[in-house]
């Protein structure tokens, strides 16, 4: 056992001590009184001695009981507490949850959210282990979508407590696997054969994925639960409404009409009516009431609604709910809509314009792509590619269409490449030396570029060879057994699509499956598909920012701000930011340059707008169950309170008979 306040104990002790040696040392002032006889007075010579001057104490069942109730008073001043745990860890890892549904105010009784109560319970227990023992180093670790080393490893415990106590909120997901991959790094070499093993501490709500189990190499793991019960959190619910999705589209046929998709959750018990409020740039634009039914035994519930209005050009989209509930981070949500326009679209042939020569692949490819309606569409040869690529004039395509043609650099704008590659890693191609004949063996159905597309019916005469390492941001989408057949580039600059095989050298240009594709394709490189005709972030994703040259200064503006001088470049480069910890729209500005646009950043993250607790998690290989002391002491001072009446008691009931004549 240890006191929590040993300066308050001994300061009541000493006074309390005091004033009971003085009450029973201070003699009684009688006033003399003449009797005839002293026969009946039994105890008067007792009572004579009571009025002699600073005689010694005398033993006394009550001067005892008093004592004891004294004691009892002052130990409970002095906050006595059973330290958690059997032993002192030689290293100490606090892990705290700083996602966003420890945002929540419901952490204790008192409305603390669940990010204060695991500072402080951090707190406590590093002062806890710091008394307890020396040669203990400390070690504050945070994590919600990316983990961070706070302090550590430090032996001054007051440092790692105050750091414990600075840790702040973010609107990110939380993401355990990470803080898990830093504390094994921290605790490399501990395990629970050494004398001082390593203690690890996860304060957390448990709402966060469990993939499985991750080692940390730890001697002891413990989970503690901030915020309430599950079960009791299921059946009483939580206050919160949150957007949980959102995306926008064009409708093909009248481009000005937008339509927004919303999906809100309700983390209460109880049906929810809400009003849902949509602004472009900040305008209100429509309204739209919402109920979104109980949560049941799974503790929330959704419903989704679509808002329709007229909009030609682009702007920030942002639906928002009233506000007002446990969680602000889930409020809103904001999409960057690009404006209505179709796009201007380039046929690069090897023999230039076909038409007019009859039914051929390349006049079947000219017939698709005049299907999906572009603004313009040029078929051109290589040389007068070249020649337009490179005029001092801007870009006269939004998307080019290479059919056996690679060309000498990589296009500025998105591109699709047909038998073809383009001069940019993992997207090159050559043209097969022997025929070699195959069918596409699998395809990704989710995929934007094949979605409604089905290839199990194309047959490849003569089956190209695409580069054979794929860069991050480069996936195959369709492959045959002698290797991938469509490969797809989704990273730094524009879009590119690559089809490693020629469209005369295949049956697919007779199949329904191939319009389909183009169509895909060409929504997919210049962002007309229904996931990117509104583009947004989440809080958990980095923002790649396209930088032209010169620039020498970026700033980024929003719910977080910075900024941050750079090296000036001849060339255009991308610059990573994030992920953000605070959703919002916020907007990077170049010197010189000015602005580079606007980046909605959202939550959208069911799991933590639900303020689900978990009981267990699975944590370093193990089924660990809360445990609501973690490392912090158990205080016990209202033992000794209660001891203290029980004597009171016992005290009254000795005064009582011995105060009958």
């Amino acid at each position: 056992m240890t006191f929590l306040a040993p300066g308050a104990a001994l300061t009541a002790g000493l006074l309390a001590g005091a004033a009971l040696l003085a009450l029973y040392m201070l003699k009684l002032r009688r006033r003399p009184l003449r009797v005839s006889s002293i026969e009946l007075w039994a105890r008067a010579v007792e009572d004579l001695q009571v009025n002699v001057p600073l005689r010694w104490l005398r033993w006394s069942a009550l001067l005892l009981l008093h004592a004891l109730i004294a004691g009892c008073l002052v130990a409970a001043i002095g906050r006595p507490a059973f330290e958690a745990g059997g032993g002192v860890a030689g290293r100490v890892v606090v892990v705290i949850d700083r996602s966003a549904s420890m945002s929540a105010a419901d952490g204790d009784p008192a409305g603390r959210t669940r990010l204060d109560v695991a500072r402080t319970r951090a707190a406590e227990s590093i002062r806890a282990m710091a008394r307890g023992g020396s040669g203990t180093t400390f070690s504050v670790v945070a994590f919600a979508a990316e983990a961070e080393t706070i302090v550590g490893p430090t032996p001054d415990g007051e440092v790692a407590a105050v750091s414990a106590l600075a840790v702040g909120p973010t609107d990110q997901p939380a993401d355990l696997s990470r803080a898990m991959r830093l504390v094994s790094a921290l605790t490399a070499g501990s395990s629970e054969d050494s004398e001082t093993p390593t203690l690890v501490i996860v304060l957390s709500d448990g709402s966060f994925e469990q993939d499985g189990p991750v080692s940390v190499g730890a001697g002891d793991v413990r989970f503690v639960r901030c915020g309430p019960e599950r079960e009791a959190r299921a059946l009483g619910g939580a206050d919160n409404l949150g957007i949980v999705s959102l995306s926008a589209r064009r409708d093909d046929r009248r481009p000005t009409t937008v339509r927004v998709f919303v999906r809100v959750l309700s983390a209460s018990a109880e049906p929810r009516s809400t009003v849902l409020t949509l602004t472009v740039g900040g305008a209100e634009v429509a309204k739209r009431a919402l109920t979104i039914p109980p949560g049941g035994e799974a503790g929330f519930a959704t419903a989704s609604t679509t808002i329709e209005f007229e909009w030609a050009g682009s702007g920030v989209v942002t639906v928002s709910t009233p506000g007002g509930d446990a969680l602000p981070g889930d409020d809103a949500a904001s999409l960057l809509i690009s404006p209505a326009a179709r796009p201007r679209v380039a046929l690069v042939t090897p023999g230039g314009d076909p038409r007019g020569a009859g039914v051929t692949p390349e006049s079947i490819l000219i017939d698709v792509l005049s299907a999906l309606d572009p603004t313009t569409l040029d078929v051109v040869s290589p040389a007068e590619y070249a020649a337009a690529s490179t005029g001092p004039v801007g870009p006269l395509w939004d998307v080019v269409v290479f059919d056996r043609v690679t060309p000498a650099t990589p296009p500025p704008v998105p591109s699709i490449s047909l038998g073809a590659g383009v001069p940019s890693p993992g997207m090159g191609y050559r043209p097969a030396e022997a025929e070699r004949a195959t069918y596409v063996l699998s395809w990704r159905r989710a995929h934007p570029v094949l979605q409604d597309v089905a290839m199990d019916a194309v047959f490849v005469r003569r089956a190209g060879v695409l580069d054979d390492d794929a860069p991050p941001g480069v996936v195959d989408v369709a492959r045959a057994a002698q290797g991938p057949l469509i490969r797809v580039s989704d990273g730094a600059g524009p879009r590119r699509v690559v089809v490693g095989f020629e469209v005369a050298q295949s049956n697919w240009a007779l199949l329904p499956g191939f319009a389909i594709f183009m169509a895909n394709a060409v929504d997919f490189v210049v962002g007309r598909s229904a996931s990117d005709a509104g583009t947004g972030w989440t809080t958990s994703q980095p923002l790649d920012v396209r930088v032209p040259p010169g620039v020498g200064r970026l700033a980024l503006r929003g719910p977080v701000s910075r900024e941050v001088d750079v090296e000036r470049r001849e060339s255009p480069w991308v610059w990573s930011v994030g992920p953000m910890e605070r959703a919002g729209v916020y907007e990077i500005t170049a010197s010189p340059g000015g602005s580079l646009g606007f980046f909605p950043v959202n939550l959208v993250d069911e799991r933590e707008s639900a303020l689900l607790t978990a009981d267990t998690a699975s944590i370093g290989g193990r089924e660990i169950r809360s445990d609501q002391r973690g490392a912090a002491p158990v205080e016990v001072w209202w033992w000794f309170v209660a001891a203290a009446g029980v004597l009171l008691i016992v005290e009254w009931v000795i005064f009582s008979a011995k105060s009958r004549v």
